[in-house]
């Protein structure tokens, strides 16, 4: 059976965010969802902040495991640090957050290595929401490069400040269920037009789920 890619079109990123965040919950009502990627940057925090917050109201939280598709490789306090940023809202609901090693006790690659000793090689999520830069790249996967298809990669000099970051892979996004992007920005329409018509050369491109694949998008864009 083939998998149809499902487009759905929001005014803007207020909405796009609600409509994301609604149907994310009624897949966690009703399948098994136990652990969910979320995503940094200024779309991506105000998902995971609005989605912790609704699974709170809902009693449904405790049921979750969270996990960064990926993270910039700075302390937890840093202002470059995605989770920091999702946990300084969220922290009195006190979500479940897997954390990455990160660089106080480890180099990047020592690092790396934790983490897949930690999550193992069959790692998968039940729901992946991620984002989309101007160039194709989604998590901290970028054009142009190989990534090990280990659970977590590393990456030591990314084209956008901080150089250094860990990633789940290729690998986990696409054996993951269920695949969500949201996107807004005039400025990546060229690149969510060549991923959605699969163009493998962007890493937006090379990535589904096993269930779904689902693109919320805002009308710049569509």
């Amino acid at each position: 059976m083939v998998l149809v890619t499902e487009v759905q079109v929001y005014p803007d990123s207020e909405q796009l965010a609600e409509a994301i965040i609604t149907e994310a919950v009624t897949l966690i009502n009703s399948t098994k969802v136990t652990n969910i990627a979320v995503s940094g940057g200024g779309l991506g925090v105000e998902v995971a902040v609005g989605l912790i917050q609704k699974l709170a109201k809902d009693e449904l939280l405790q049921n979750i495991k969270f996990y960064m598709a990926d993270e910039r490789f700075v302390s937890i306090d840093h202002a470059d640090s995605n989770i920091g940023q999702i946990l300084s809202r969220t922290s009195q609901l006190n979500p479940n957050f897997y954390q990455f090693p990160m660089p106080d006790q480890h180099s990047l690659q020592e690092a790396a290595n934790v983490a897949n000793n930690q999550l193992g090689d069959a790692f998968s999520f039940d729901l992946v929401l991620l984002g989309i830069g101007p160039d194709g790249h989604t998590a901290s996967l970028f054009p142009s490069r190989s990534y090990p298809e280990t659970t977590v990669v590393e990456e030591s000099n990314s084209p956008k400040p901080p150089a250094e970051r860990l990633s789940f892979s290729y690998k986990v996004f696409n054996a993951s269920s269920h695949v969500w992007f949201a996107v807004s920005g005039a400025e990546k329409a060229t690149a969510v037009s060549q991923a959605l018509s699969g163009n493998k050369n962007l890493p937006a491109g090379m990535i589904s789920g096993t269930n779904s694949t689902k693109w919320f998008i805002t009308e710049e864009l569509a």
